[in-house]
């Protein structure tokens, strides 16, 4: 995460915690995996930092996990991401992010979890999420999608949790394509959804 593209850091996180005079692999919210000294996590989660994701992140190409919740990131969301092949944990959560919800995410093929819950996305549930078919949790809760909720949802299979309540906007029935995913064990929805 370069400095460049960080406008404000209250508790000198990443003075304090990422020099140049240390390893990487031994710089806090980063684990490399132990054979090759390669990234494959990146947890910044409540360090209070302000900025933008530096398109650089597409360059972390064994990356797994990356976890920014609860900062002030905001802007949209890098396209670079789309290079990160491995990605299974992409927790974007509590940031103050912009935008539609990127068609982008639907090429990563081991997306496992996608928190972008409680913040600015707008626009609808895109259906293109159906096509990510290793998803388990999905979580867009508290934005401001609006629209219905694709029928193409009932094609991630492994789906365990998905939640969008607390978008005001969201309407229509649900699909009843939804209660075939035999793994589902959490779902939420707006209040004014109708089960018919």
């Amino acid at each position: 995460m370069q400095s460049s593209y960080i406008t404000h850091d209250p508790h000198n996180f990443l003075a304090n915690n990422w020099t140049a005079s240390t390893s990487v692999c031994n710089w806090v919210g980063i684990t490399c995996d132990s054979q090759n000294n390669r990234i494959v996590a990146l947890n910044l989660t409540s360090t209070s930092l302000t900025g933008t994701i530096p398109p650089h992140i597409g360059n972390l190409s064994f990356l797994v996990q990356l976890r920014l919740r609860n900062n002030s990131f905001h802007g949209s969301l890098p396209v670079d991401i789309v290079h990160l092949h491995g990605l299974e944990i992409l927790h974007l959560g509590l940031n103050s992010f912009q935008g539609e919800i990127p068609s982008w995410l639907g090429s990563l093929p081991k997306l496992q979890i996608l928190y972008l819950f409680c913040k600015n996305f707008t626009g609808t549930i895109p259906p293109f999420l159906g096509i990510i078919t290793t998803l388990k949790n999905l979580e867009l809760w508290n934005n401001n999608l609006q629209g219905s909720i694709p029928k193409e949802i009932g094609k991630v299979t492994n789906l365990e949790i998905f939640n969008v309540y607390g978008n005001q906007h969201i309407s229509g029935t649900i699909p009843p394509t939804i209660f075939n995913i035999s793994s589902l064990d959490t779902i939420d929805f707006c209040l004014q959804y109708a089960l018919w």
